[in-house]
């Protein structure tokens, strides 16, 4: 059954289902094959390196034109080191690809992460 309702339109999907992104267990080949079925498909990347991160990025978009959840871990308010640096950087590939939304773990705030990000 599909259905239209504005957070739909604005997420680009036909099915009211959000998978869960979970570490470790998301894929993409399970977030590609939820968003080409109507839903948001996700992915964990916060529990890995940069570069396993590009890697399902690149994979996932690879699999699929729908959008799709990007999930990271955002615990702590944040301090200048090199795992915010690398969030930001995380959270700027999110943006400039333009088909994703991005959430954040057990009530992060992406906004004091990097709100530089968000008129991107």
């Amino acid at each position: 059954m599909r259905s239209t309702h504005p957070l739909l339109e604005r997420l680009g999907i036909e099915v009211p289902i959000i998978q869960a992104p979970m570490a470790g267990v998301s894929t993409p080949e399970l977030a590609a094959a939820v968003s080409n079925a109507g839903a948001l498909g996700s992915i964990a990347i916060g529990a890995g390196t940069l570069n396993q991160a590009r890697d399902a990025l690149n994979k996932t978009r690879a699999l699929t034109t729908r959008p799709f959840n990007v999930n990271l871990f955002c615990h702590a308010p944040p301090q200048p080191d090199t795992q915010r640096a690398r969030a930001c950087s995380l959270t700027s590939a999110l943006i400039r690809s333009r088909r994703c939304a991005c959430t954040c773990h057990a009530g992060g705030d992406l906004s004091q992460l990097c709100g530089r990000q968000r008129h991107a």
